[in-house]
């Protein structure tokens, strides 16, 4: 009976080491400190000190490669949240972006079928060019909108069906021009290079290449 005892007081030991050995994570995750509004821009350390803070967490795959980890966190500073976070949860990247929405920049937000978006394939941190088709048959008329524009954040909507874009416009000017071609044509947007080209070329009617200009109301 006294062995018995024992071997269970044994067996009681060798699992409560096991269980501080393996139950205790060791890799450390950016969490928020407090709950962080849309468009909050990073501006130092001390800012991100502020906003965020670390927690021992054991994360699998894929969720520990979007998290944030503590060491990472000098390199936030010049960045920007851009999706509203919880105090408390964990930081992912795709919550950042490079210092997209800036005070000098216009914050412009429009919806679209996936289907229009790149599939529904993009992410804050990306460039984008704005595409508008307006008019029917022969006098259908395509053209660039805004081009190179920052994306600041995209949320789905509708189930998957529809995704909206946030982005970040230099100019009142490029605020008309998309918000009107938002609202008057046909929009899809095109992933950009990373090169900053932001001239706009020809747009097209009935397939060649005439005048320049901004797409009008069909």
């Amino acid at each position: 009976m006294v062995g018995a005892l024992l071997v269970a007081v044994a067996a009681v030991v060798v699992f409560a080491s096991y269980l501080d050995a393996v139950g205790s994570p060791t890799d450390r995750y950016l969490v928020t400190a407090t709950a962080i509004t849309a468009g909050t821009a990073i501006a130092d350390e001390a800012t991100a000190r502020e906003l965020f803070t670390a927690a021992a967490l054991d994360l699998a795959d894929p969720v520990s490669q979007r998290a944030v980890r503590e060491q990472d966190l000098p390199a936030l500073v010049g960045r920007t949240v851009v999706v509203p976070l919880a105090s408390g949860e964990l930081v992912q990247r795709s919550a950042l972006a490079d210092g997209a929405a800036g005070g000098t920049d216009h914050v412009l937000s429009f919806a679209l079928p996936s289907s229009s978006a790149v599939g529904g394939n993009l992410a804050a941190g990306q460039t984008i060019d704005v595409v508008a088709t307006s008019g029917r048959g022969g006098t259908a008329r395509t053209g660039y909108v805004v081009r190179a524009v920052s994306l600041i954040a995209v949320e789905s909507v509708g189930g998957g069906s529809s995704v909206l874009l946030t982005v970040a416009l230099s100019s009142v000017e490029e605020v008309q021009i998309l918000g009107h071609a938002v609202n008057t044509a046909e929009v899809f947007v095109v992933r950009a290079p990373t090169d900053g080209d932001r001239s706009i070329p020809d747009p097209v009617v009935d397939g060649d290449p005439q005048g320049a200009g901004e797409v009008e109301d069909g």
